[in-house]
């Protein structure tokens, strides 16, 4: 006597196998369409800077010129336009920028071109500029552009005897303060930022 099997058969398993995996996949289908959609990609610099509160752009035109070129604007300097911005909490500068713009004295000229103060590197072309300020528009045509190995900080030397330049940098902080004892004394800056004029290159011949 022939008895049939109460379990089903590898067919049948099957057949509810494949419909319960359509079921699934039509309800993940239904929930990623009607999900509230997001944007992705690479977050640029400019959305991460406005991100942060709005920049200090107070300080005065000679204190630009001076914390740029680590000198003080002589009477045959004209400083046209001048911004620098200051990124701040309470630790200190997270970030900074500046641009000027410069009519240049010949001293100023033999000192950033002519030495090359800031050890820079001609260049073919000017590099992006992060949100330049509207006066901020030098030309390449024609011009001497130098920049640093980064890029970040950069003279364009113009035929109309303008001087375009701009540096960019992450912050600095304030120190702990000092031990019950011990004074405070000035340490030589690191980087490529020099202490005082480089030799002029034509007097070591």
């Amino acid at each position: 006597m022939n008895h049939q099997s109460s379990h089903p058969n590898k067919a049948t398993v099957l057949r509810r196998w494949f419909g319960l995996f359509g079921v699934t996949m039509a309800t993940l289908g239904l929930l990623m369409l009607f999900s509230p959609k997001t944007e992705t990609g690479m977050v640029s610099e400019d959305t991460v800077q406005n991100a942060f509160d709005a920049p200090d752009t107070t300080a005065p035109p000679e204190e630009v010129f001076k914390r740029a070129f680590w000198r003080k604007p002589t009477g045959d300097d004209e400083i046209l336009h001048a911004e620098r911005r200051e990124w701040s909490d309470g630790n200190g500068v997270r970030k900074w920028q500046w641009f000027l713009k410069v009519r240049p004295s010949d001293q100023l000229v033999e000192y950033l071109r002519d030495q090359n103060a800031f050890h820079l590197v001609s260049a073919p072309t000017i590099a992006p500029i992060p949100n330049p300020p509207s006066w901020f528009a030098p030309q390449e045509s024609n011009a001497d552009v130098f920049q640093s190995t980064s890029a970040t900080m950069q003279l364009v030397f113009g035929t109309d005897d303008i001087l375009y330049a701009t540096d960019r940098g992450g912050g600095f902080h304030l120190g702990a303060e000092l031990p019950a004892g011990e004074t405070e004394f000035q340490v030589a800056s690191t980087g490529r930022l020099p202490q005082h004029s480089p030799p002029d290159p034509r007097s070591q011949k």
